[in-house]
């Protein structure tokens, strides 16, 4: 099983966007960060699968942790 590092945010019309660094293209949205990571499994497989399909290379992940970074300065 490969883990890639999952990235979410809330646009401005409120909905949730989701993607992974390494996949370019695969992206998932919805109302919340639950529908948005359900709509990113199905997009990635897809691509994966499209990778597969057309001989490229799957890119291993490289992002180790995301963590919430606060600070006084913004």
């Amino acid at each position: 099983m490969t883990t890639y590092m999952a990235l979410f945010q809330r646009a401005d019309d409120g909905s949730v966007w989701g993607w992974i660094p390494e996949i370019p293209g695969a992206t998932g949205m919805g109302d919340t960060v639950e529908e948005a990571e359900a709509s990113l499994r199905a997009g990635l497989a897809i691509w994966i699968e499209t990778e597969r399909e057309s001989g490229r290379p799957i890119p291993a992940p490289s992002v180790l942790a995301a963590r919430p970074l606060s600070t006084d300065l913004a």
